[in-house]
């Protein structure tokens, strides 16, 4: 990964933590008591600080490819490691001391949000195993193609990144766009690209809320939320797009959209 400047952290920090605040709200009653959170990739620590605004107790961990100026940093240095996420994620687990001999995964949550695409396809696999070592959850999001951003060199649709998880037995629960979708106090590449993944083992979490996991996430793209964002000014459009989200969370294999919105 490149080495951003100050220029840039400064640039996306406020809309990272206002996006972060926004969607915990929608995030955390889905999920059981999470006492201690990874993020990888995680910049000044935005996301992070959110956790702990939520829960003072929780314990965190920043993980990043980039030297940060401490200036920036949302949340105290002690919690703040930085490594060359192209590094074997073995290697990277021993740098960061999270290897005790045992299968037990230290985090309940781990999230890498719009930073896997910033690494060469070649070490996309091993990041994914990086992420599943972490935890038995994880919150996701990645650039879809033509997303555009600095120095993205893997943008690629969700099922790319659903495929690899379903390596390491992971599923693919897409649980949350349909909650944030109309959110424009949030990101739109979160409102976009966020997913939920769980290994099988505890995908009754998520299966004991009434939810699916799908295999084939649907690829949703800019387009289709600007389309929305203009459609969206009378009840009938609003109430026929929320119906296709609860319609693909039930039935996500015999979800069909038509491709001109794509």
């Amino acid at each position: 990964m490149s080495k951003y400047d100050e220029n840039f952290y400064i640039s996306q920090m406020e809309e990272s933590y206002n996006s972060a605040k926004e969607m915990l709200n929608q995030i955390l009653p889905l999920l059981p008591k999470i006492n201690s959170v990874a993020d990888v990739g995680c910049g000044v620590g935005t996301w992070l600080k959110t956790w702990q605004d939520k829960n003072n107790e929780i314990k965190i961990l920043g993980i990043d490819g980039n030297s940060v100026d401490e200036k920036l940093f949302y949340i105290d240095k002690k919690n703040y490691k930085q490594t060359n996420l192209t590094s074997n994620y073995k290697d990277i687990l021993k740098q960061l001391d999270l290897i005790d001999g045992s299968r037990y995964k230290p985090f309940d949550l781990v999230q890498s949000l719009e930073v896997a695409e910033h690494l060469e396809e070649k070490y996309a696999r091993n990041f994914i195993q990086l992420l599943t070592s972490l935890s038995d959850i994880v919150l996701f999001s990645a650039a879809i193609p033509h997303q555009g951003g600095t120095d993205h060199f893997n943008e690629q649709p969700p099922v790319y990144w659903a495929d690899i998880f379903k390596e390491f037995d992971y599923v693919c629960f897409d649980i949350l766009r349909e909650k944030i979708w109309n959110n424009e106090k949030i990101a739109f590449w979160y409102r976009q690209n966020t997913m939920l993944y769980a290994h099988k083992s505890k995908s009754y979490i998520f299966e004991n809320l009434g939810f699916k996991p799908t295999q084939s996430p649907l690829h949703l793209v800019r387009p289709f939320l600007n389309k929305l964002q203009n459609e969206l000014n009378n009840e009938k459009s609003k109430k026929s797009i929320l119906n296709m989200f609860k319609f693909y969370l039930r039935h996500p294999k015999r979800m069909f959209i038509n491709k001109r919105y794509f």
